[in-house]
């Protein structure tokens, strides 16, 4: 009879351990969606940030405002055998 009450409270205690273990990660899954929920709400507005700072029109006025100008026909210097475009010496003169 001893022998059957402990098989049946250790069965029990177990039970109930495993019980509270699954209600503990029922609760952490809930707050992780949760969390994954927030997280893309922040990229969307990191994402809309980017692109709005990338948008060509507001870098033209950025460009502009910093007193730079576009260059229709950009000239390139050779450095180290690389090119990339129009090639020019290194005084970056227009003369050739």
């Amino acid at each position: 009879m001893f022998l059957l009450l402990l098989i049946f409270g250790v069965g029990g205690a177990m039970v109930v351990r495993e019980y509270n273990n699954l209600v503990g990660f029922r609760h952490e899954a809930r707050e992780l969606e949760q969390e994954i929920v927030r997280v893309r709400e922040r990229n969307k507005t990191l994402e809309s940030a980017v692109f709005k700072t990338a948008d060509t029109e507001t870098l033209s006025r950025a460009a502009e405002a910093a007193g730079m100008i576009l260059e229709r026909s950009p000239v390139y210097i050779k450095v180290g055998g690389q090119s990339g475009g129009e090639e020019a010496g290194l005084g970056g003169g227009r003369g050739r």
